[in-house]
């Protein structure tokens, strides 16, 4: 089978674009580790803040509340490493074994006036996921649609020329002597 030279040239061009388009799709998720951190943050501030206004006693009733509705595991502590809130060791008995193996954790420091806490969270990745809309699959299929119809025209004009070049070099080669590129005159300025 014999193909055209734009032919070619569209479906290489294409199978790129779409082969590029398509790995957006098989990105990794990033989701569940920045959920994580950004539970850690939002709730190591606000044990922190119960900390210094009520004690240690209110930061450790929400670290347990936090750890019994939310699944994560808070500690506040100081640079130098003394526990200011929260349980050294915690099990729970609703996650399995195994999940363990797969507990996320995450780590940043606070300022609080002159001194410098860290806030530890660790829980289970899956259970953090951002919410967000599913990746969109449509506009990534239009695209390609698109970007098809476009890459085949802009294929056709560029191959054009040489396509008619090569019809009156072969008529030229059968004998015909009157064989012209543009024989209703030179439309295209190239």
């Amino acid at each position: 089978m014999k193909t055209g030279l734009a032919v070619r040239i569209f479906l290489s061009y294409w199978a790129m674009q779409a082969i590029l388009l398509a790995s957006f799709a098989l990105l990794p998720d990033e989701g569940a580790a920045s959920g994580l951190a950004y539970l850690v943050e939002q709730n190591g501030r606000a044990a922190l803040g119960l900390l210094q206004a009520n004690g240690r006693s209110s930061c450790d009733d929400y670290a347990a509340v936090l750890e019994e509705q939310v699944g994560v595991v808070l500690r506040l502590a100081s640079t130098d490493g003394e526990l200011l809130c929260g349980r050294t060791s915690t099990t729970r008995a609703a996650e399995p074994r195994r999940a363990a193996d797969r507990q996320q954790e995450a780590r940043l420091e606070l300022t609080s006036g002159n001194e410098t806490i860290i806030v530890v969270g660790q829980g289970l990745p899956d259970r953090y996921r951002r919410p967000g809309p599913p990746f969109p699959y449509w506009p990534l299929g239009f695209t390609l649609l698109v970007s098809g119809v476009f890459c085949y025209l802009v294929a056709r004009w560029l191959t054009r020329p040489l396509s008619r070049i090569r019809d009156a070099s072969h008529r030229l080669a059968a004998g015909d002597l009157r064989a012209r590129v543009y024989p209703e005159g030179m439309k295209r300025h190239d």
